[in-house]
């Protein structure tokens, strides 16, 4: 059973006009990304009885991951970071640099977004512990 459905994603996300095979896609690439992130935490837990706060933040992140890969129009890492960093025209140089990076060099893009990141803080998921299980 998938962790989201397109209703619930349809309320919560910013492009609720996608269709059903787009939804479908991005919300298996953007579950098997957090699966990860998660430590597979789903696979050894059952997501239905699950804490309600955790799984709503759960489905938050997801959302998030869903509108990230939109936003960028790429899901695999090599597609996010495929943009030039400049681009030359004539005369006309035009440079993307980073916001972050004082030398102005632009940074890889992530595969999880900064937001998906901020829905799972607080919720264990995030946990780099040693389990028992």
């Amino acid at each position: 059973m998938p962790y989201l459905t397109q209703e619930e994603y349809n309320q919560l996300g910013l492009y609720p006009d996608l269709t059903e095979q787009e939804f479908k896609k991005y919300v298996r690439f953007a579950s098997a990304v957090l699966d990860v992130e998660t430590r597979h935490f789903y696979s050894k837990h059952d997501f239905e009885t699950d804490n309600p706060w955790r799984k709503q933040q759960f489905k938050r992140a997801l959302v998030a991951q869903i509108d990230y890969y939109i936003e960028a129009g790429a899901m695999t890492l090599e597609g996010l970071n495929s943009e030039a960093q400049s681009v030359q025209v004539g005369r006309t140089s035009l440079s993307q640099t980073s916001n972050f990076n004082a030398s102005g060099a632009n940074e890889k893009k992530e595969t999880i977004s900064h937001e998906a990141i901020m829905f799972l803080n607080g919720t264990g998921l995030l946990s780099r512990g040693v389990s028992n299980a």
